[in-house]
């Protein structure tokens, strides 16, 4: 790749861990890789464990493709594979490639993709797991050049980070069940964590929340309702509870003390939760799930290691890092070399996919807001 082309793949590799902040930002994430790509349209579509989309994205699709789209996957039946073989939820049930010259499902070409002014494509499944599945493709029209072999070789650059980010957003989801069944498990919860219906009505908040509150002096509760001040402030926040408990039901996230250094600033990411569960003194509607951290949050070295492949001194190394040490500072606090830090850092950088300290580190924080004190996940 040129340094042009290195430099937009960095852009995209910083958007899609982005979007583990602020959901809002995945369709521009998906038009960063379309840009990448050189591709004219671009989707990314994501289940969950019972097959419903969980996320949809795209870049360039008019708002009838994008119908027809959905559409053709919602159609899709496993019990029904012999009939409706062409549909796109098929590429969910194998690890077939969006490939118009290698693919056997030449009904989708035909059926779907023709009509959708899609000639070229290329692009497959990025994540698959318990929780639920991705894809992510490209496209260009009949009247622009094919992909050619580089674009395959892009693509397995790029999958392990698209997958990255499908992963930990779906085991997320996957997690908001359970925790707000547990209230021995919220209380657990690292982050700071409450849950609030439509009105602001606090219905639940563990003490990290409580004390976390108090220290932004932002927001606070009154009268079992949370409010924020000053009050465009407060005006923001019920906006974005009302987004997240009403029909959109869009994730949000709130950056209170801005002006502050970024180990001061208080993050409020807002999470919709279908459906509340029956324990919420009779709540029906649908609730939020409101996390609070402050600055950078230390990874566990245990989902390092699992997510990226990484050796327990390299995650520890990774943990320190994180939590402010620089490299010269956790070669000591670990009693090692200094040219030892250096080296796992070049193994770190390579296992990860990141060329800066700065995108290692949004990796690596990425998921630790979800954090239990202990092993109690099940």
């Amino acid at each position: 790749m040129s340094t042009e082309s290195d430099e937009v793949f960095e852009r995209c590799v910083d958007r899609l861990y982005g979007v583990l902040a602020d959901p809002s930002t995945l369709g521009a994430a998906v038009a960063q890789a379309a840009a990448l790509f050189q591709a004219s349209t671009a989707n990314y579509i994501q289940t969950d464990e019972f097959g419903d989309v969980a996320a949809l994205a795209s870049h360039g699709h008019d708002e009838s493709t994008l119908l027809a789209f959905v559409g053709h996957y919602q159609a899709f039946d496993p019990a029904k594979r012999p009939i409706i073989a062409s549909r796109v939820g098929e590429w969910f049930a194998n690890d077939d490639e969006f490939d118009p010259d290698r693919t056997s499902q030449r009904e989708y070409v035909n059926d779907f993709a023709l009509r959708a002014g899609m000639r070229w494509f290329r692009g497959g499944k990025v994540y698959e797991g318990r929780t639920g599945s991705a894809i992510f493709s490209v496209q260009r029209p009949q009247d622009a050049p094919p992909f050619d072999s580089s674009t395959q070789t892009l693509y397995e650059r790029l999958r392990p980070h698209f997958g990255r980010v499908a992963r930990l957003s779906s085991e997320l989801r996957g997690t908001v069940p359970g925790l707000l069944g547990s209230a021995e498990l919220f209380e657990s919860l690292t982050a700071g964590a409450l849950v609030v219906d439509q009105r602001q009505k606090v219905l639940r908040a563990n003490r990290s929340a409580l004390a976390l509150l108090c220290d932004s002096g932002a927001l606070r509760i009154r009268n079992d309702h949370l409010y924020a001040s000053p009050a465009d402030l407060d005006a923001v926040l019920s906006r974005i509870i009302r987004d997240a408990t009403g029909p959109l039901r869009q994730a949000r996230v709130l950056t209170l003390n801005p002006e502050e250094a970024l180990t001061r600033r208080i993050q409020l990411r807002v999470v919709p939760v279908h459906r509340a569960p029956s324990h919420f003194n009779g709540v029906r509607d649908d609730v939020a799930l409101l996390l609070v951290t402050k600055g950078f949050s230390a990874p566990a070295t245990v989902d390092l290691r699992q997510l990226f492949g990484l050796s327990s001194a390299e995650a520890e190394l990774v943990a320190l890092l994180a939590s402010g040490f620089s490299p010269a500072a956790a070669a000591d606090k670990r009693g090692v070399a200094l040219a030892t830090v250096r080296a796992q850092l070049k193994s770190i950088y390579f296992k990860m996919g990141a060329n800066s300290m700065a995108q290692l580190l949004t990796m690596a924080s990425a998921q630790s807001a979800f954090r239990f004190d202990g092993d109690k996940r099940s």
